[in-house]
């Protein structure tokens, strides 16, 4: 539905300024236009093709927000920045070389060398102890037009280092999905951990799509995948989720939970994460 509304109107020689997705509103099958302010002019019908269309004013709300202490670190437990009463979610481990590294969201993290901590009992014990380092990050759009937004931190001591199984789940990510086949019929059933939310399941769609959004400071263009709930179950993610492993049943990492706007939630897909770390650092990322 939402790729025949953009290509609809791409035939009509305009270019949506607004992110257009399905949705159920009052049990009815609908169009949602997703505006990032209230400054853009709209004028859009009531029904397109028979679907209602209702508008949305709002953002992209980045996932990032009582903790509990892991020896072990694993994927989809809670990890904060040390200068901060913050948290957010470990994702999958990758090694290059001999080092270990946890990914997770660049918007989360502080810059390059500053310190992750397990929270923990935060407000009783500020100085728990490191246990990674922010090594590589970058959080922008690529040349491509594509939405990133990671950081990959070298685990301090890396007998903590788990394999990389969510926490329940009883499936081990063992694999990256290379590539996204752009196909809108193509949907999966997906699942995260995260802090806030634990484990989750969605639906996604093996497609990149379109977002207009003031996420880097102004309304800029960018392309990203899109999940949405499954009805009846909880929301897939909510904020505390940042940078948690988004993953299917067969083991494949699709990529690393960015934000939402609900009814949509975000995620950043893991080759491009790994291309650009490749392109940008000179350096190369298998799982653990």
């Amino acid at each position: 539905m939402t790729t025949f509304t953009l290509n609809y109107y791409k035939d009509q020689g305009r270019e949506p300024l607004a992110f257009v997705g399905p949705g159920i509103v009052d049990d009815k099958l609908s169009l949602i236009v997703m505006f990032p302010d209230e400054t853009l002019e709209t004028r859009l019908p009531a029904t397109f093709e028979g679907y209602p269309v209702l508008i949305k004013y709002g953002d992209i709300e980045l996932a990032s927000n009582p903790q509990v202490y892991h020896e072990i670190l694993k994927p989809g437990i809670s990890i904060g920045r040390s200068e901060a009463e913050d948290a957010f979610t470990l994702g999958a481990f990758f090694q290059t070389g001999e080092k270990k590294c946890i990914l997770t969201a660049g918007h989360s993290v502080g810059e390059v060398c500053n310190e992750i901590i397990q929270p923990g009992n935060y407000e009783n014990d500020p100085d728990t102890s490191p246990c990674a380092k922010v090594t590589f990050k970058f959080r922008g759009i690529n040349e491509d037009g594509n939405h990133l937004d990671y950081a990959f931190c070298e685990v301090n001591d890396c007998l903590r280092v788990s394999v990389n199984k969510p926490p329940g789940s009883e499936t081990v990510i063992h694999n990256c999905k290379g590539s996204v086949s752009n196909d809108p019929d193509d949907m999966s059933y997906v699942y995260k951990s995260g802090r806030t939310s634990y484990l989750t399941k969605g639906i996604m769609i093996d497609e990149m799509v379109t977002i207009h959004t003031k996420l880097l400071g102004k309304v800029s263009r960018m392309s990203i995948l899109l999940a949405s709930d499954i009805k009846g179950q909880q929301l897939f993610g909510r904020p505390g989720d940042s940078g948690s492993a988004v993953f299917d049943d067969d083991g494949n990492l699709w990529g690393i939970y960015c934000g939402f706007s609900l009814p949509y939630h975000f995620v950043i897909p893991i080759h491009l994460i790994l291309n650009d770390a490749r392109t940008r650092y000179d350096v190369d990322f298998t799982l653990i």
